[in-house]
């Protein structure tokens, strides 16, 4: 349950800090994707948590374009 609430918020967080750092949002997809695979432990977990990380990603992905939009 914890690593279900964990792929929830931590890859929306980390895509819209990362994309506010890099000003690149693909760039910040590829280092999100990285370091989900290293936090989650590869593809060891279960594919619950993995498509809740996809789809949280997806997610970051479409707030940080609107992120670098409103600038």
């Amino acid at each position: 349950m914890t690593a279900v609430l964990i792929a929830i918020f931590f890859p929306f967080l980390l895509m819209l800090f990362l994309t506010r750092v890099s000003y690149n949002k693909y760039v910040s997809l590829a280092i999100t994707i990285v370091v989900l695979i290293v936090a989650f432990d590869g593809f060891e977990q279960s594919p619950l948590v993995i498509g809740v990380g996809v789809l949280s990603t997806a997610a970051g992905f479409i707030g940080s374009s609107k992120l670098i939009k409103k600038r």
